[in-house]
């Protein structure tokens, strides 16, 4: 872990998904954190929708956290296998359609 550098481009393995990222070997003792945030150039509102487990990934270490063993990772530009959220195409929406009131026959007394 003393070798890592912010900066460093390194090849991992994904290993768990969770609602907030994914976990990736870089070969050490603990497994690196993708945060959902750093997965994709785009938005990305679950990571299941990005990565697979046991997908390989290129990612950037963002931080080293010595104290508590921890690094950060980021798996967006500047990696040639940088997972893409997939594009949404968005729904194309009905214009709301206006139809002229009807007319009631008969006749209207007041009394």
């Amino acid at each position: 872990m003393e070798d890592l550098k912010k900066g460093m481009k390194l090849s991992g393995v994904v290993r768990n998904i969770t609602d907030f990222g994914a976990f990736v070997d870089i070969g050490l003792k603990n497994d690196g954190l993708v945060h959902k945030s750093q997965l994709s150039d785009r938005r990305v509102s679950s990571p299941f929708d990005v990565v697979n487990i046991g997908q390989q990934i290129e990612v950037t270490v963002l931080d080293v956290d010595m104290e508590r063993e921890r690094v950060s990772l980021s798996a967006k530009s500047g990696n040639p296998t940088t997972p893409t959220a997939p594009k949404r195409t968005p729904t194309p929406r009905k214009a709301p359609s206006h139809t002229e009131p009807k007319k009631l026959g008969g006749n209207i007394s007041f009394s």
